[in-house]
């Protein structure tokens, strides 16, 4: 079963179609369709709201469809160009009554309705809303068609067999009009290096460690919370030495760590990092750098530092070990939080 969505009047054909199964094969008959336009009526009306202004590529952006309508129709089917351009996603909302099914190259995808009563021009109309949200990924003037919609209205009544009136319906449609949507690059100017692609407003960073008291080699585990008004689902982190941790002083991760989504709406990245000194007091205050739309400048979220209290490396020296008299093997330990030894490493003299 396949679904098509011709753009343009003419004629049409569908070509044969061979399935084959083992060594049989049958072929289907081709087909030939017409395709004419609909006519339009005032009674429903269809418009893209898109922004106005400039966005910025990475920008989340609302796309709400707006349908007009006057009484009631049945079968309606609704064609947004741009949904094929960007993966669309339902908007989060408490105030939907119901949700609307919407085909695109990329799937189909259930949109949050919400419904009221309102004004346009000189008619009122029913104002049923799909209310969705994309990230934009590329920038440039993009042209935007025209979005539809299409449905059957009541147009009379007929007699049917039995002598009962049935509603009589015709196929209708109403067009918006041809939009631009204006795409700006981020700006090169003033990016800080901790600057990992995010778009959006208001971030904030959090870090909390497993443990505190800690000896030198040993892992220490860090949680790393961020959260913003913004696209978190393609978010990462930083390389570690941009995020603030000097590879001098911690040992970190070979690669980054996947962000997990939290309850609070903020995303978590776990990992470890080992001291590398033990002249080190605190995991120190971490850069997360983001590029705020609406100011139309980089931004900075920053965490509180985190104290920690470190265990060094008690070194006994080859002149310090005697067995019968003689110097023997020099043994360098680590000393822990229990006070038992662990070796960490040997030397040989």
């Amino acid at each position: 079963r396949y679904r098509l969505m011709v753009t343009k009047e003419g004629e049409y054909q569908i070509p044969t179609v061979q399935v084959t199964q083992d060594d049989v094969s049958a072929t289907s008959a081709p087909g030939r369709f017409a395709v004419k336009e609909a006519p339009t009526t005032p009674e429903m009306a269809i418009e893209l709201e898109i922004p106005k202004e400039s966005v910025w590529v990475g920008q989340t952006i609302p796309l709400n469809v707006d349908v007009y309508l006057q009484r009631d129709i049945g079968d309606l089917t609704v064609v947004v160009p741009l949904f094929d351009e960007f993966p669309i996603h339902p908007v989060s909302t408490t105030n939907a009554s119901q949700e609307f099914t919407l085909t695109t190259v990329h799937g189909d995808i259930n949109l949050p309705v919400v419904q009221d009563r309102v004004r346009k021009g000189n008619q009122e109309y029913t104002r049923v809303r799909l209310m969705g949200e994309t990230t934009l990924t590329k920038a440039g003037n993009i042209d935007v068609p025209p979005s539809k919609i299409l449905a059957q209205m009541v147009v009379g009544q007929q007699r049917g067999m039995l002598g009962f009136s049935r509603n009589q319906y015709q196929l209708f449609q109403a067009k918006d009009t041809q939009k631009t949507l204006d795409v700006r690059p981020l700006p090169l100017k003033d990016k800080p290096e901790s600057f990992s692609g995010a778009v959006g407003k208001s971030f904030s960073m959090k870090v909390t460690a497993n443990k505190t008291v800690v000896a030198v080699g040993e892992p220490i585990p860090l949680e790393l919370e961020i959260r913003g008004k913004g696209n978190l689902d393609g978010i990462r982190l930083p390389d570690f030495e941009e995020l603030g941790l000097d590879e001098r002083i911690f040992e970190t991760p070979s690669q980054a760590p996947l962000g997990i989504d939290n309850d609070e709406g903020g995303k978590v990245f776990s990992f470890s990092v080992r001291l590398k000194s033990a002249d080190i007091r605190e995991i120190p205050v971490l850069d997360f750098g983001y590029f705020d739309p609406q100011k139309g400048m980089y931004q900075h979220a920053y965490t509180q530092p985190v104290a920690l209290s470190v265990s060094g490396s008690n070194v006994v020296s080859a002149d310090q070990v005697v067995s019968n008299g003689k110097q023997t093997t020099s043994v360098t330990l680590d000393s822990t939080r229990d006070n038992s030894l662990s070796v960490s490493r040997f030397n040989l003299s």
